[in-house]
C-alpha cells in the first residue's frame, strides 16, 4: 500500500485528493499562505470543512509574522466557520483589529479580523 503524502509544492494538485484521507495537521496550512497558488483553492476548501479541528493550529499561524497567510486563513476558513468556532479566536482577532503590525494593516488584516469580531456581537 502506498503512503499518502502532503502537497510538495504550490502547483502540487495531484495530491489533494490524497489529502482529504490525512489527519488533518498543521502541515496542511502552509499552502495557504498565498491564494495564487494552483494548489491553495483545494486545499483551503478541503481545511473549511473541520473548522473546529483546525482552531490550534490555525491560532498559531494567527500568531505568525507572515500577514498575507494570516488573511487567508481568516477570509478563507475563519469567517467561514460557525461562531462558536469563531468565539475560540476571539483574544486573536482582538489584538489583530487593535493593535495590528505594519504588515497586517497592508494586508488588511486588521479590518477582516473586525468584521469577523463584529459579526460575532
Amino acid at each position: 500500500m502506498s503512503q499518502v503524502q502532503l502537497p510538495e509544492h504550490k502547483a502540487d494538485v495531484d495530491k489533494l485528493p490524497a489529502l482529504a484521507k490525512l489527519p488533518l495537521t498543521a502541515e496542511q496550512l502552509p499552502p495557504l499562505q498565498d491564494m495564487n497558488w494552483p494548489v491553495a483553492e483545494g486545499v483551503s476548501h478541503l481545511l473549511s470543512a473541520y473548522p473546529a479541528a483546525l482552531v490550534p493550529h490555525i491560532i498559531n499561524v494567527l500568531h505568525s509574522d507572515d500577514a498575507m497567510w494570516i488573511y487567508n486563513v481568516l477570509n478563507r476558513i475563519v469567517l467561514h466557520s460557525p461562531p462558536e468556532v469563531q468565539r475560540r479566536y476571539r483574544t486573536s482577532l482582538i489584538r489583530l483589529a487593535t493593535t495590528p503590525t505594519n504588515d497586517e494593516r497592508g494586508e488588511e488584516v486588521d479590518m477582516l479580523a473586525a468584521r469577523i469580531l463584529g459579526e460575532l456581537k
